[in-house]
């Protein structure tokens, strides 16, 4: 049989729950070769499942010890049909303090295509939901996520909040999406960018003030 499906044959009978003893623990992921792991998600017998059995999937390899791997479930996760299960939203929060920069930059990927596919309150509550986290990641991977063209009608107050906050990397990544933005909608972004380009860490600044053509 195949490395694939071996695996697939692996991972089904684990997500389906047909027998307890075939859970496999992040250790016992690491053994899997990472090339055909990454593949396997994507397979389309996978992709048939249902959203809840491939959040589940996605949740037994979230904690797998290779940013690659780790990076491709936050991925995943936006190709979940909507409406995106909350356990799926939650393993996004998890990812989103990784201290591998492509899992943090996965994750918000994800979100921004997570946000842009809910419906106009739903998509705000999420975002606001991050933006008012306790944890600096999520909080900086929802001003990451607004880099991006996501249509969310909250996205100027959530990124003038997030301004101020007190973690500088959430800082600079809303540095990067209000420049962004601005092209769309200086009279909205500008202001932040002025409250930026003066801001105690260097890089928020610099980014600022080139957004605003003074470096």
């Amino acid at each position: 049989m195949a490395p694939i499906k071996q695996l697939l044959a692996r991972l089904s009978v684990a997500v389906f729950g047909l027998s307890a003893a075939t859970a496999m623990s992040p250790d016992a992921n690491a053994t899997i070769d990472q090339a055909t792991l990454i593949e396997t998600l994507a397979a389309p017998e996978v992709v048939s499942w249902g959203r809840a059995d491939r959040a589940r999937l996605l949740r037994m390899f979230a904690a797998d010890p290779r940013p690659a791997v780790r990076a491709e479930v936050a991925r995943h996760v936006a190709e979940l049909p909507p409406p995106v299960p909350g356990a799926a939203i939650r393993l996004l929060a998890g990812l989103s303090g990784d201290a591998s920069v492509e899992v943090a930059d996965a994750v918000a990927c994800a979100l921004a295509v997570v946000v842009d596919r809910e419906p106009g309150v739903r998509g705000a509550s999420l975002t606001t939901k991050w933006a008012l986290s306790s944890r600096a990641g999520q909080r900086r991977a929802i001003a990451a996520a607004l880099e991006r063209p996501v249509a969310v009608a909250i996205a100027e107050s959530v990124l003038a909040h997030l301004a101020s906050d007190p973690c500088a990397e959430v800082r600079r990544a809303v540095a990067r999406a209000a420049w962004a933005r601005r092209a769309g909608a200086a009279a909205l972004y500008e202001p932040i960018l002025e409250r930026l380009s003066g801001d105690p860490d260097a890089t928020t600044r610099e980014t600022a003030q080139i957004a605003l053509g003074r470096a």
